[in-house]
């Protein structure tokens, strides 16, 4: 967490508007800029045997990928696999120089979706996408980033549901501003909402946690309303289907730029 920062702090269960209620955010200003979250332990899917099957079935099905990204010039593979799923091949993205393709959505994967959104509040249908990230163990993990893409908006509603072992999730200032680190520790079923400017004010991670021996799959709905004209993949972007776990790793930097948690 940097030099001089303060241990995490444990977040509350329910709300957390991280600026303060009626106060300034971290980027500045008189009144609050609703950056919030939404913590709902054990909300999605329903039933721990039932979480259970998805967990081995979508683990074991899904076409996961292990990707190779560019992190400041340098090619490396991202420590966690991932499949990605939406309304249309037209809402693919980029980011760190590799192309993310819309995939169909599979069935299970469109059930935990509308059970997010009706425990979330929101209307059906309001996702259009959902980023699957498998973390192998503790060795895998995703760095400090920001969900700011121009295709989700302003101010994006982003829902994210964990399935199978506890993880850290950390929520911190942007650049390096001054203020605490809130540590949620997210387990089987837990269901957290990202909402208002917290992509503009904060930053979020997953950090590698050694004694984590099991796997995880978190699942990241979002709603594209800016599609990203940059379908095409790029030349010679090398990629390679996993179904099942993928390959053994190797050493990896940390990332600096991923659009989900």
């Amino acid at each position: 967490m940097g030099a001089g920062r303060a241990p995490a702090r444990g977040a509350p269960r329910g709300e957390l508007r991280p600026c303060g209620r009626g106060r300034g955010c971290a980027g500045g200003g008189a009144a609050g800029c609703g950056c919030r979250l939404r913590h709902f332990p054990g909300a999605v899917p329903r039933g721990a045997a039932r979480r259970r099957a998805l967990l081995a079935a979508l683990a074991a099905e899904l076409p996961w990928e292990s990707r190779a990204i560019r992190v400041h010039g340098r090619e490396c593979r991202q420590p966690r696999l991932v499949c990605y799923m939406a309304d249309g091949a037209h809402l693919g993205f980029r980011y760190s120089g590799l192309t993310m393709e819309a995939r169909p959505w599979a069935d299970p994967v469109l059930e935990v979706r509308r059970e997010a959104e009706r425990a979330a509040g929101l209307p059906p249908n309001y996702f259009n996408s959902c980023l699957l990230n498998l973390y192998r163990d503790g060795e895998d993990g995703m760095g400090w980033h920001s969900d700011d893409e121009k295709l989700y908006g302003e101010r994006p509603v982003i829902a994210s549901v964990s399935l199978g072992a506890a993880r850290d999730f950390l929520v911190r200032p942007r650049g390096g501003r001054a203020g605490p680190t809130w540590r949620y520790t997210l387990e089987d079923g837990d269901l957290l909402i990202m909402d208002g400017d917290l992509q503009r004010h904060f930053q979020h991670s997953v950090p590698k946690r050694k004694r984590v021996a099991n796997r995880r799959i978190n699942f990241t709905f979002r709603r594209v309303v800016h599609p990203d004209p940059r379908l095409a993949p790029a030349h010679g972007e090398k990629r390679a289907l996993r179904p099942g776990g993928g390959p053994p790793r190797a050493a990896k930097p940390e990332e600096h730029a991923s659009p989900s948690v």
